[in-house]
């Protein structure tokens, strides 16, 4: 049975790529769009319902970046900015962006369990006060994003804002940083990786009590000042 199915999985993956090959959207950047392709359908296969329908119908739409990153469409020309023509990493070009004030805001959440969280409320955990450490951390990582992430610009920060909140309904931590620039581009990464640093820095403190903590929902809940605003 399990041979079989992959013969049928394989035989639909050609048909798919055969029918990208005559898309007038994906002979404009053949190479890259059908390795796209490939890997989107590998990815999105195996799952029910529509989300087959939808991988083919993100790469003849051109719109392989959000078919990756949000699940969204979008529009036609909306590609990979970080792969050249021949598939290859880049830094991306931003001399000619406009400078403005860009701003963007990630969240994410640790779930602790009742006694790292209680111990953590009453501040008596042995590595000491966990919400300003980790609130420190993510702002130091914040600033070092572009020596984290490759092909990040080395964004100068206005401001970068993180804060830590208990929820003792759900025994978890709220993470929420912001980050701002006046600059070419946007500073969504520097968000995100805050957020992240300091919910691992929460997980670091914590796990001489517990290690059944989990790090979970980070993402980006704003950004603005660019060529498009988002906000969830």
């Amino acid at each position: 049975m399990y041979y079989t199915e992959n013969i049928l999985l394989m035989k639909r993956k050609l048909s798919f790529l055969k029918y990208c090959e005559n898309v007038p959207s994906v002979k404009k950047n053949n190479y890259m769009m059908m390795k796209v392709g490939a890997r989107l359908f590998d990815r999105f296969s195996h799952k029910v319902g529509g989300m087959f329908s939808y991988a083919t119908y993100s790469i003849i739409n051109g719109d392989c970046a959000r078919a990756f990153s949000t699940g969204q469409g979008g529009d036609a020309d909306v590609c990979l900015t970080h792969v050249d023509q021949h598939g290859k990493a880049k830094m991306v070009d931003i001399s000619g962006k406009n400078i403005t004030e860009r701003v963007a805001t990630a969240s994410g959440r640790v779930w602790l369990g009742g006694k790292a969280f209680d111990l953590l409320k009453e501040n008596k955990l042995s590595k000491g006060d966990v919400l300003t450490v980790s609130e420190v951390a993510g702002i130091l990582a914040a600033k070092n994003t572009s020596n984290l992430i490759p092909l990040c610009h080395n964004i100068p920060l206005s401001k970068i804002s993180v804060t830590l909140k208990l929820d003792e309904d759900t025994k978890s931590v709220m993470v929420e940083a912001t980050a701002k620039t006046t600059g070419l581009t946007g500073v969504e990464m520097e968000a995100l990786v805050a957020v992240s640093v300091a919910s691992l820095t929460v997980y670091d403190m914590c796990k001489a009590v517990t290690h059944d903590i989990t790090i979970a929902d980070i993402k980006l809940t704003h950004k603005s000042g660019g060529k498009s605003d988002f906000n969830q």
